[in-house]
């Protein structure tokens, strides 16, 4: 793929220092970048989006204001940022959150990620949506882990 690759949903800029992006169906795909370079990143499209906008460029729907954070915990974790600390900074810009246990992407509780406590602390500081589950697990043991999770929260409450 080269350097630099025109798509109809806009350009995909390759840096010499990382693989070219990867484009599938419009959508540019970029090896992962650390937390707050893509951050970084993020404020430069709304600042151009909003001055898009004051010179009447851009559908009046796309505005900085519309531009959310998916929290992806288990990808977050793997790639050694620090959960906590992405929380308490931006749980109030999460359009969605996902979760997989580590090691190896597993249902919650499988592993050593605290999904419950990153889920609920993300709750207090405001985040109102869906979680998504994108862990791997046999189909009949699935949804294991909230049945095991009911049955500790329920032994809690009537400790």
């Amino acid at each position: 793929m080269p350097p630099l690759e025109v798509l109809d949903a806009g350009l995909g800029v390759a840096r010499p220092d990382r693989p070219a992006p990867a484009a599938v169906r419009g959508v540019v795909h970029v090896p992962p970048v650390p937390l707050e370079e893509a951050l970084q990143i993020a404020r430069q499209i709304a600042d151009a989006v909003d001055t898009a906008h004051e010179h009447g460029v851009i559908h009046r729907d796309l505005k900085p204001g519309n531009i959310k954070l998916l929290a992806d915990f288990y990808h977050l974790a793997v790639n050694g940022d620090d959960v906590p600390s992405v929380i308490e900074k931006h749980a109030h810009d999460f359009s969605h959150i996902q979760i997989a246990d580590d090691p190896g992407r597993g249902a919650p509780g499988t592993g050593s990620l605290p999904l419950t406590d990153w889920v609920a602390r993300s709750t207090e500081l405001g985040y109102s949506g869906y979680v998504g589950l994108e862990y791997k697990a046999a189909s009949a043991a699935a949804f294991d882990w909230l049945t095991a999770e009911q049955e500790t929260e329920q032994r809690r409450i009537n400790s």
